[in-house]
């Protein structure tokens, strides 16, 4: 799982093709002020023309955990007989029950207080869990704090849900593995949860879920920080017209250096959508947010991901990270290659949808090492990046780097490029570019503002890239503001005078 990623370069071919636009399932409305300058739009989603459909896509995701916040406190209870084949017969509610509103997907509410548990955390509750875990059932803990003995193992459960209100799960001591395991065949709903993973010796994953579509984790935080394990929360939508949302998730402690610990992995089993809004990931060694699974879409709106190793945001081809803050500011853990936005793929895919990242902040101002604020993988062939910002203040990093492709994708030759339009890389950082772009041909560069006074840092450099275009752009740069090594460029209303521009061979 883990990647520190040394990629070396490899020889680059020219394009022969010019065409290429992001997806429309991919790529929303481009912004009032960049439409005004006369850029145009993006391909119509079907989802209206207003500009704002993205926020609305979102409201719409999550919608359906909007039933849930209304509650706390609920009480509606069913019937715990048994049949004589040990399985829960039909629930029987009383009039007071049919009167606690049940949302959908859910058939039954119950609350875990009248079985009996206690807010105080003296006895474990995770057997009361397990009985009275059933089809269609949602379970509410009252505020206070509980521990559980052991992994709770809820497999096959169709539209299951569990809801807390001020509640928190600790562990007992010597518990390690996964706590909650919930592979349903249904909807999951989970929310206003906080697990408190802080002992010493903790190896926990609080959550383990996987179902097929209407995966909702809503409100839920893990605090402490890690000292080994596979990390605290795992998500799968196991069918591919399935789809999930995680928001407001809470990992703020993240794992010691050392341990190759992930925050929140989205995993081999995934094959629908997952978005994630408005998480908050920090400072873990393996990854904050790991979203690349081989198969499966990824929509990653606004949050704040910081000073994780190998990839503060890692997500796969035809993604979207959108309205993201991530930052790195603290190099004290040590960890490997503290890269901010990172596009990647488990295997070279030449007709793999672009990624979009969009309107973010991407700041690296105090890191162990990195490769880059943004970047674009060996084995993913296209990009693009547009009103975005990046900071980079230290040295040998690259703001935007898009490696040399894979020998498999060299021969598709049209599929390799990047678009950045409106991107802005400042900082103090010396050596090295704001904008690297390799073995990538007829890539356009549109609104780029790049200001770098250090002696050493040099503008946009491309090396084995043909037939690129630079426009309406101004590089202040205490090196060389365009550097070409077998590449070429065409600059229209830049800043930067033909005699700015080094040619170099390949040797150099």
């Amino acid at each position: 799982m883990s990647d520190p990623d040394t990629e070396a370069t490899r020889p680059g071919e020219e394009s022969s093709s010019t065409t290429r636009d992001v997806p429309a399932s991919t790529a929303p409305d481009v912004c009032p002020d960049a439409t005004e300058r006369g850029r145009g739009t993006e391909p119509d989603d079907g989802a209206g023309s207003d500009g704002w459909r993205r926020r609305t896509v979102l409201r719409r995701a999550i919608a359906g955990t909007a039933g849930l916040l209304s509650l706390s406190g609920c009480g509606g209870q069913r019937d715990r007989n048994r049949t004589t084949d040990g399985r829960s017969s039909p629930p029987q509610r009383s009039p007071s029950s049919t009167a606690t509103p049940i949302p959908p997907p859910f058939e039954s509410v119950t609350n875990l207080a009248d079985l009996g548990v206690e807010p105080d955390g003296d006895e474990p509750i995770g057997e009361v869990i397990k009985d009275a875990a059933s089809d269609g059932e949602l379970l509410v803990l009252p505020a206070g704090e509980y521990t559980i003995e052991d992994r709770i193992d809820l497999t096959g459960l169709d539209r299951f849900g569990i809801v807390g209100d001020g509640t928190t799960i600790v562990p007992t001591a010597g518990t390690s593995g996964t706590l909650f395991y919930i592979g349903g065949e249904g909807a999951i709903h989970i929310r206003n949860l906080q697990f408190d993973v802080s002992a010493e010796g903790t190896h926990i994953r609080a959550l383990d879920v996987r179902a097929p579509d209407q995966l909702r984790i809503s409100d839920v935080s893990v605090t402490g920080r890690l000292d080994g394990g596979r990390g605290p929360v795992r998500v799968d939508v196991t069918d591919p017209d399935g789809s999930g949302v995680v928001e407001r998730l809470r990992l703020p402690d993240g794992s010691v250096a050392g341990e190759r610990v992930t925050g929140c992995y989205v995993g081999d089993d995934n094959r629908g959508e997952i978005t994630f809004a408005d998480c908050h990931i920090v400072g873990f060694s393996d990854n904050g947010l790991y979203a690349d699974p081989s198969l499966g879409r990824i929509v990653v709106e606004g949050g704040y991901y910081a000073n994780s190793g190998i990839a503060n945001v890692r997500v796969r081809p035809g993604s979207i990270v959108r309205n993201v803050h991530v930052r790195c500011d603290d190099s004290d853990r040590d960890f490997d290659n503290m890269r901010g936005i990172r596009l990647t793929n488990s295997e070279a895919q030449a007709d793999a949808k672009p990624p979009l990242i969009e309107n973010c902040r991407v700041e690296l101002l105090d890191v162990s090492y990195s490769d880059g604020g943004i970047t674009l993988a060996t084995n993913v062939p296209s990009m693009t990046v547009r009103n975005t910002e990046i900071r980079i203040d230290v040295d040998d990093v690259n703001g935007i780097w898009a490696k040399t492709p894979v020998e498999a994708l060299q021969e598709h030759e049209s599929e390799l490029w990047v678009d950045c339009e409106d991107v802005t890389v400042t900082g103090d950082a010396d050596n090295e570019f704001a904008i690297k772009i390799d073995g990538r041909n007829k890539s356009t560069l549109t609104g780029i503002d790049i200001s770098h006074a250090a002696d050493n840092r040099n503008g946009i450099g491309f090396s084995r890239s043909y037939d690129n275009i630079l426009r309406d752009a101004t590089v202040e740069v205490g090196g060389v503001p365009i550097i070409l090594q077998d590449a070429t460029v065409e600059t229209i209303d830049t800043n930067v005078t033909p005699d700015e521009i080094e040619t170099r061979t390949r040797e150099e």
